[in-house]
């Protein structure tokens, strides 16, 4: 949210109109910065026109305003010419435009190299592991196999077949 001010001064006669230095003294005067205030010259009249993005900063603005217009001379001392009046002209809340929503999302941070290093260990491992498996579970089915077949024919308890002897 931001807040607009302005006010009106009216320069007394002679007064030498320097836009850079009354701009550079009227935000001095009422606690803003340079670059938001603003200054259009019309004759005699000077247009000031504050935006702060803060209510303690309008609140600020009003209360130098109020009390510039009740007496000029203050005025005229913190801008430095001869001022015959003063009159704050409107204070406005103006609300922020928002951001047009984004049409892509920004890239994810790229993943920790911890990260990676643990992916590739775990891999590795587990393979090695598949690998292990893989030849006991080839050997138990071979002994398997192989006590059928030595085992055909024969009952439970019997001797093993005889050999032949040369």
């Amino acid at each position: 949210m931001a807040f607009v001010a302005k006010t009106q001064l009216t320069a007394g006669s002679g007064a030498t109109i320097d836009e850079a230095a009354l701009v550079s003294k009227f935000a001095q005067a009422v606690g803003a910065a340079e670059k938001d205030v603003s200054l259009t010259v019309t004759g005699d009249k000077l247009t000031f026109e504050v935006v702060t993005m803060s209510a303690i900063g309008k609140e600020s603005f009003e209360a130098a305003m109020t009390a510039w217009s009740e007496d000029g001379d203050l005025a005229g001392e913190a801008l430095e010419i001869p001022v015959d009046g003063v009159e704050l002209q409107e204070t406005e809340t103006r609300m922020q435009p928002s951001p047009p929503p984004s049409l892509w999302n920004p890239p994810s941070a790229p993943p920790k190299a911890d990260a990676a290093i643990g992916a590739i260990i775990g891999g590795v491992v587990g393979g090695i592991v598949v690998v292990i498996l893989g030849v006991f579970g080839a050997m138990y089915c071979m002994k398997k196999k192989k006590e059928k077949q030595l085992g055909k024919g024969a009952a439970k308890g019997d001797a093993p077949p005889p050999t032949a002897s040369v």
